[in-house]
């Protein structure tokens, strides 16, 4: 069952998990293919290999046994192929076989897959079981966890887990018969088997004194108060224009940014660039502006009482404004590279923390820690080559004005005194001392200004980035009900990710009414949740049309397209947060009206069981749920919506049977009137369906009902043959 600790077990086994009590013993190197797929940036060959050197016949034999020989044929550059962050260019299923690829090529002596099925159709599980679990691995230790029976029976000894206990273990044969939790989970799949961020003066009057020092020490308060507010205030209202821009860019931005811009690269831009934005730039310039002020000040008063003192410093002025311009032009550069060079760094660090399992796993910890040095060490360089060009700055600067100071000492004790008179020369060599520091001071906070304003730069670089089409479009706004009946038509819709990719989905006309129930099946990398993105404008067709209810989508506002729908992605999506922010995040409902949604999608105990209930903690990613359980919680979401066209992408992949047949019926009696678009690994799920489409290379090759395509010879019937008989063939 679902949160019964199934994938907890396997963190025991690895040691992730707190030990209270009891002993774990692994003999042999171990490998981990974790529930929700963990894939690197960078080629497919680099993921399968993780570190290993390369020996052709075992590569080749880890890609054949885990079917990935076809996904590799159609793409353009095969194992070459450049993997997005976290695979995002990859279906659920490729991701899933890639990760058990690299386990396979690993040759360990224990292999733990977490539910590893899930995510791939019947035929390509059919062969995994047989090539990789009972071929490749067959003189392994192979722990697997599963909610699917179907391979059950192949196995040496089943444990049952029930409330975080093994509540019963033995051989398939033996657990049918003790009946119990087993015989209930066989039970419902009996069916499967064959479906599927100042002062100088003669006269000294102490009052008079006392009250003008006073005087213009208020007026100064009063101006150094007015300053700090200015600079505050502009300061924060720069920094909010350029977050706000920013972020509307991100969150407009197609999602071919997203597939190219690696996240350390976005979140440098959010993080360091923004906090330079926020805080150092507004004090950097008032600073700056007030030691130019205070430059003035003091060449004009020393220039007053002692003239001569004009012939040294103008020299000592041009010289620092050369130094500074000889100056910026490298450090200005330097500071690009350290800004850039910092992105790698966030992104391999992100990238090893949510792969830590696997890396421990497997024993790449050196390698790992190896990399991270390394980035670091090139992220450092610059800071330190910049650091080193501080110095050399601040060396020159204070040299010169040392000795600019010195002469001008000589100058004045050596000149007559009608030149200049003596209660001066004190005061001017009071401001020359001054006047040394303070010049660093302004020429070092200019530069660091410019310096900064790389951030700038670099922030508006994203801000320029093409976005999606109109969020509305007033003008063909739909009407409030709409889509009110839910017929759906596609028209030759051609489909491709970005302009230089090939066509993912190669013309696909089909014509569904509605309220009806289709189900969407076919190989893993076929194009199955490519059509669900084409309903979602998530990238805009390359040809063909998509009409509902009259309205071709392509003229609509994306907001107005996008809040009509509802969907239960393959990935559950949960955010840092409560239970009741991730299933209401707008806040539209009662709280009876979440606890009726959590009732039906089977999670009312699991959060009732919570001190705090609906606030209940939700950790990023929902990591503190199991992958079940966040699956469930999406469709709770969803059922508080009450859209009229649903969309399912693999919804029940990650529950077990019992629970997706209850998720099933909810469903059935949810959404009865609604259009419901279920993409399925699980042939049984969409045998209830009214149609159902299969789609192969990306072509609609079959689009009628369940009963119809099992009559006569076809792709749906040969799955549904495959689902069927693969327990007792394999």
């Amino acid at each position: 069952m679902v949160g019964s600790g199934k994938s907890s077990l396997l963190g025991c086994i690895l040691g992730e998990m707190r030990k209270i009590s009891g002993e774990v013993t692994v003999r042999g190197s171990m490998a981990y293919v974790p529930q929700t797929a963990w894939i690197q940036n960078g080629t497919i060959e680099e993921n399968i290999l993780f570190g290993r050197a390369m020996h052709r016949a075992r590569y080749m034999e880890a890609i054949r046994v885990c079917s990935l020989e076809k996904d590799l044929e159609m793409m353009e550059f095969g194992d070459q192929t450049e993997i997005g962050e976290r695979g995002i260019n990859l279906s659920g299923g490729q991701k899933q076989r890639i990760q058990l690829a690299r386990a396979v090529y690993q040759d360990c002596d224990v292999y733990l897959l977490d539910d590893v099925f899930s995510a791939v159709d019947a035929h390509t599980g059919s062969d995994i079981f047989r090539e990789c679990v009972r071929g490749a691995l067959k003189d392994k230790t192979i722990v697997l966890v599963t909610h699917q029976v179907d391979f059950l029976h192949n196995a040496d000894t089943i444990y049952v887990m029930k409330d975080g206990m093994i509540a019963q273990s033995g051989k398939y044969d033996e657990l049918l018969r003790a009946g119990r939790d087993f015989a209930a989970l066989a039970s419902t799949m009996a069916g499967d088997y064959w479906l599927a961020y100042q002062t100088s003066g003669d006269v000294f009057e102490p009052h008079i004194f006392i009250n003008v020092y006073s005087i213009i020490a208020g007026v100064s308060v009063v101006i150094v108060t007015a300053r700090a507010l200015l600079v505050a205030t502009i300061g924060l209202d720069t920094a909010n224009m350029f977050f706000r821009q920013v972020l509307k860019t991100i969150l407009h931005a197609p999602m071919s940014f997203f597939d190219t811009t690696p996240s350390g690269r976005i979140l440098t831009r959010a993080s360091s660039d923004q906090t330079n934005v926020d805080l150092l730039l507004p004090f950097f310039v008032w600073m700056s502006v007030s030691m130019y002020i205070t430059v003035i000040g003091v060449v004009i008063m020393t220039c007053q009482v002692a003239w001569p003192s004009v012939v040294l410093v103008i020299p000592l002025l041009m010289l620092n404004l050369w130094f500074r311009s000889y100056y910026i032009a490298t450090s200005r550069e330097l500071t690009r590279l350290e800004s850039i060079t910092k992105a790698p760094v966030i992104h391999h660090f992100s990238e090893t923390v949510q792969g830590v399992m696997v890396i421990r796993c497997f024993g790449k910890q050196e390698s790992f820690y190896h990399e991270n040095l390394s980035r670091l060490n090139a992220s450092l360089k610059m800071d330190f080559h910049n650091n080193g060009a501080n110095e050399w700055l601040g060396l020159r600067l204070e040299l010169i004005g040392s000795l600019v100071l010195c002469v001008t000492s000589l100058l004045m004790v050596t000149l007559p005194s009608n030149i200049v008179l003596p209660e001066y020369v004190g005061l001017s060599l009071s401001y020359g001392l001054s006047l040394n520091s303070v010049l660093f001071w302004a020429i070092w906070l200019s530069c660091n200004i410019e310096n900064k304003m790389v951030s700038v730069e670099r922030i508006k670089q994203f801000t320029t980035i093409p976005s999606e089409a109109e969020w509305r479009i007033k003008d063909t706004a739909p009407s409030a009900n709409w889509p009110h009946k839910g017929d759906i038509d596609i028209i030759d819709l051609k489909f491709r990710y970005r302009h230089n990719t090939p066509l993912v989905l190669k013309g696909i006309t089909l014509s569904i009414h509605g309220g009806e129930k289709i189900g969407v099946v076919g190989r893993t990398g076929s194009g199955k949740s490519t059509l669900i993105q084409a309903l979602f404008r998530i990238v805009e067709p390359s040809e063909g049309k998509i009409i509902i209810d009259g309205i071709d989508i392509c003229t609509l506002g994306l907001h107005d397209l996008r809040s009509r729908f509802g969907i239960i992605p393959q990935e559950p999506v949960l955010f840092e947060g409560t239970i009741r922010s991730n299933i209401d995040p707008l806040q539209l409902y009662s709280d009876d009206e979440i606890w009726q949604a959590l009732e039906r999608c089977q999670l009312k105990d699991a959060v009732a069981s919570k001190p705090e209930k609906l606030d209940a903690s939700v950790v990023d990613n929902g990591e503190n749920w199991s992958v079940g359980q966040r699956q469930l919680l999406c469709l709770g979401r969803v059922m508080l919506k009450h859209s009229r066209i649903l969309f399912m992408d693999e919804a029940t992949a990650s529950v077990d049977s019992q629970t997706d047949a209850v998720i099933q019926r909810i469903i059935r009696e949810e959404f009865s009137a609604c259009t419901i678009i279920s993409i399925a690994h699980r042939i049984p799920t969409v045998m209830d369906c009214d149609r159902v489409l299969v789609i192969d290379a990306g072509l609609a090759k079959e689009f009628d009902s369940p009963a119809n395509l099992i009559e006569r010879p076809s792709l749906f019937g040969a799955l549904v043959q495959e689902y069927a008989n693969r327990s007792s063939d394999i």
